[in-house]
C-alpha cells in the first residue's frame, strides 16, 4: 500500500465546516479511505490545530483580517493583509 502525506490545508478543510473546501475534502477523504497509509507528523497536526484555533478565535471576536503568508486563511473567512 502506498503512503500519503496530507497537507495542513487539507486537514483544515476536512474538519472546518465553514472552509470553502470542506465538501471536496470530505469526498476525497472517503475516496482514499483504506487505500493509503497516512503519514502524519506532530508538526502537521500542531499546525492544523493552531490554524483552526486562530480561525475560531477570529470568528468569535469578529476579526476579519489576518497577517499571514498562508493563503488557506482565505478559505477560513479571513482576509490576509498584503
Amino acid at each position: 500500500m502506498d503512503t500519503l502525506i496530507i497537507d495542513t490545508s487539507f486537514w483544515i478543510s476536512l474538519f472546518w465546516p465553514e472552509d470553502t473546501n470542506h465538501s471536496p475534502a470530505q469526498k476525497k477523504a472517503q475516496q482514499i479511505s483504506g487505500k493509503y497509509n497516512l503519514y502524519v507528523t506532530d508538526d502537521i497536526l500542531k499546525e492544523t490545530v493552531i490554524d483552526c484555533e486562530i480561525a475560531n478565535t477570529a470568528k468569535e471576536k469578529g476579526i476579519n483580517f489576518i497577517l499571514s503568508f498562508d493563503p488557506h486563511f482565505k478559505s477560513l473567512a479571513l482576509t490576509p493583509l498584503p
